[in-house]
């Protein structure tokens, strides 16, 4: 199936709104992905395509983070700031450490 390029001031737009970064993780490089497959949409918009890092895709890819946590960090990219850090619900066996007003996420 023939599938166009995304055109460039889409992906401009795109970038921008993710913060240049995987809304997810805030990570680089991205690439930009469709939350809802091409194949079923077929055409791109703006609110189905988000920057995602090889390693949130292939987590996505997989189904270790769902459609609807792609969406929520697409409306609020974690490289801008505008997340809720304790919001988290993609990252497996999580362990958090605090020392001092710091909060370290990691998995275990």
């Amino acid at each position: 199936m023939f599938r166009p390029a995304i055109p460039d001031d889409l992906q401009r737009q795109v970038r921008q709104h993710c913060g240049f970064a995987c809304a997810i993780c805030a990570k680089m490089p991205t690439t930009i992905e469709h939350i809802l497959p091409f194949s079923t949409v077929k055409e791109h918009t703006f609110e189905n395509l988000v920057l995602l890092c090889a390693n949130c895709h292939q987590e996505v890819t997989a189904g270790r983070i769902a459609k609807a946590d792609v969406e929520r960090a697409r409306k609020s990219p974690a490289a801008l700031g505008r997340y809720d850090p304790s919001y988290t619900p993609f990252i497996r066996n999580q362990q958090t450490l605090q020392m001092g007003s710091c909060t370290l996420f990691g998995e275990a």
